[in-house]
């Protein structure tokens, strides 16, 4: 899809910045431009034109959101070139432009995964997260992608809803909104490349079994594209459990009607925030918090954050366990940022 940006000049004109502003004329889109009747429609043929440019395109962007500031000098003293190498094993040095932070907007096609693969060999050890708005698309595309950002120890995060269901919301690592609304979610093939990080959060997720449609033999009849697409869902559920997906998840997707769609709810996403695997690296260096320590640290601060009232003795909890998860969060950053410098991705 052409973006466009589009405005209404209050002379009967639409203007299409991507078209150097050339202008729509009222007269073309109704003849009563003097009526009230012309004029609503003007406006409201201007206001579903510009809905239309920034839902999600016809094919998905891969694009950076978040960038290094400056570039980084490696020292030529020994003391000092140490401490750099023991930060980045590699020797290689994040540059002014370096991407920290991409985005994967609209349907997944064919042609994707070479547009993340750029993305992520020209910022590769320094790319640390994917953030995703998608209601799905090319499910083999999906696959890969999601490989890539396995391999890489890549993070990624999908849209929140505190009630569950389509309604998320998406915000820029400088807290820049992305989307929000029912448009807003990461669903279908997504949720594949969702499932593939090694840290997952957000939880606007949806289910379902793939649609004949989202793959690559949708145009073969049907009794010729049945052998692909059970082959495809072989390979489905090898990927998910390769990537630790609980089975119970792997199951409702078999199960749900490509027809319908399975919204994740906040606790299921929650419990898939990252891989046994990946956990239990991560502990055994930097400590983990129990799961009595999680729903304390979790229910006293939704109190504090509503405002409720909180004892000395929860006040002094949540400081203790403030300060732990942040330790650990720090200490795991760390761990991760120095493993993808042994990691090859081309």
């Amino acid at each position: 899809m052409k973006r466009i940006v589009v405005w209404f000049t209050g002379r009967g004109r639409c203007y299409d910045a991507s078209l150097n502003g050339s202008p729509y004329t009222v007269a073309r889109l109704a003849a009563a431009i003097m009526s009230i009747r012309g004029i609503i429609f003007v406006l409201t043929t201007c206001q579903a034109i510009v809905a239309y440019s920034i839902g999600p395109s016809s094919a998905a962007e891969v694009v950076c959101l978040d960038k290094f500031d400056s570039d980084y000098q490696m020292p030529t003293e020994p003391d000092r070139r140490a401490k750099v190498l023991e930060l980045f094993p590699s020797g290689r040095l994040p540059e002014k432009h370096t991407c920290r932070t991409a985005l994967i907007k609209g349907p997944i096609v064919l042609g994707d995964q070479a547009k993340l693969y750029d993305l992520v060999r020209q910022n590769h050890p320094f790319l640390d997260r994917v953030l995703l708005w998608s209601s799905g698309g090319l499910v083999e595309e999906a696959l890969n992608m999601g490989r890539l950002i396995r391999k890489g120890l890549i993070k990624t995060e999908a849209p929140f809803n505190v009630s569950g269901g389509p309604d998320g919301s998406l915000s820029h690592p400088n807290d820049n909104k992305i989307c929000s609304g029912t448009i807003c979610h990461c669903a279908d093939a997504c949720f594949f490349i969702w499932a593939s990080g090694i840290e997952r959060s957000g939880n606007a997720l949806g289910i379902q079994r793939p649609t004949m449609t989202s793959t690559s033999f949708a145009s073969l009849p049907p009794d010729r594209a049945s052998v692909p697409y059970r082959q495809l869902m072989l390979n489905i559920v090898g990927y998910l459990r390769d990537i630790e997906i609980p089975q119970r998840f792997i199951d409702l997707m078999s199960e749900t009607s490509s027809r319908d769609m399975h919204w994740v709810s906040y606790e299921d996403a929650d419990s898939m925030s990252v891989a046994p695997s990946m956990a239990d690296w991560m502990a055994a260096t930097c400590g983990a918090m129990s799961a009595a320590e999680r729903y304390d640290w979790l229910s006293i601060g939704a109190k504090i954050n509503l405002r409720e009232r909180v004892t000395q003795q929860e006040s002094s909890l949540y400081e203790h366990l403030e300060k732990k998860n942040f330790s650990i969060d720090s200490c795991k950053r760390d761990k991760v940022d120095k493993a993808r410098h042994f990691v090859k991705v081309d």
